[in-house]
Formats: C-alpha cells, structure tokens, sequence
C-alpha cells in the first residue's frame, strides 16, 4: 500500500515536472511518504530480527529439552489406548507402564477371585458343622 501511494506521488510529481510547474506540497507529501516507507521497512527488519531470535530460542530449547519427541509427552497420547496395536487415526499402542498396570490388574483380580473361593469354602464348612465353638482356643 505505501509502495502504491509512493509510485502515485512520483507519477505526479513526474507529470508535473513535465509542464515546469513543481508543486511544494507535492514535494513535500512526497517526502512524507519516502520517510513513512522507511520507517515501515526498519520496522519489518526489527520484527523479523525478533521473530529469527525467537524461532532460534525455540529450536535451542527443543534441542535441550527433555522430551524430544512428542511420543514422550502425556498429552500427546489423546487417541484410547488399542490391543491390536498402533491404528492410524483410530487408536495407539498401549505403552509399557500401561501394559504392566493392565497386567497387575489381572494378577490383583484373580488373587481376590481366590480369596473369594476360600472364603466360600471356609462359609461353607461352618455352615456345615465342621467347625465348633470347643475347638476354638482363644
């Protein structure tokens, strides 16, 4: 846009020149637009000075950080975890820790399954009479 406005002035102050009559004002607008033209352009450098600066602090950070991958990080699993494995866009593959804590669910599960068995047949002998009060000793 300042580019458009600087050609318009100079084509004016071009076809002014032409018939010998140069206006101050137009001069004068036309210095205002060089000088705004510059200042844009310095102003587009710092930015892009500060923007290079950011992106290597970003890259330096990611370099030194200790999650390199986004595997490693705990939001990054945001799809549910899959037996049959790793299914783009559909599931994951369960991680180690997950594995095991699925694991020692099933151990803690079938151990209380057993402790249930026994106390059933434990009920049962009561019930049945093979357990008196005289063959209690405390």
């Amino acid at each position: 846009m300042a580019k458009r406005l600087l050609l318009l002035a100079a084509w004016a102050v071009a076809g002014t020149a032409s018939d010998g009559n140069i206006d101050i004002e137009l001069r004068e607008r036309l210095a205002d637009l060089e000088r705004l033209v510059r200042n844009q352009q310095e102003l587009i450098q710092g930015q892009q000075q500060k923007l290079q600066t950011q992106e290597s602090r970003l890259n330096d950070m990611e370099l030194h950080s200790p999650m390199r991958s986004a595997a490693d990080r705990r939001l990054a699993a945001a799809l549910p975890p899959s037996i049959y494995g790793d299914v783009p866009n559909i599931s994951r593959a369960y991680t180690s820790e997950e594995s095991l804590q699925g694991a020692l669910s099933h151990v803690w599960l079938l151990l209380c399954g057993a402790l249930v068995m026994f106390m059933q047949a434990g009920f049962a002998m009561v019930e049945a009479g093979c357990c008196r009060a005289k063959n209690v000793q405390n």
